[in-house]
């Protein structure tokens, strides 16, 4: 089975935030998934600082 967040997640259409300790049953399998395609810079993750700590900055896409 395929969660809707890990399909955004290998698409490099998503990223993991805000998980609560008592909802984290998938959050080191979302977090290895979220290396991976950060690593190949595959979608968002293909432009620097597109996605900092304080969200999503589209203004850095020319």
């Amino acid at each position: 089975m395929c969660l809707l967040q890990e399909s955004l997640l290998k698409g490099g259409l998503a990223v993991v935030r805000y998980i609560h300790k008592t909802n984290n049953t998938f959050e080191e399998a979302f977090r290895a998934i979220q290396q991976v395609v950060q690593d190949a810079k595959l979608n968002i993750w293909s432009h620097d600082d597109y996605f900092q700590k304080d969200g999503f900055h589209p203004k850095v896409i020319d």
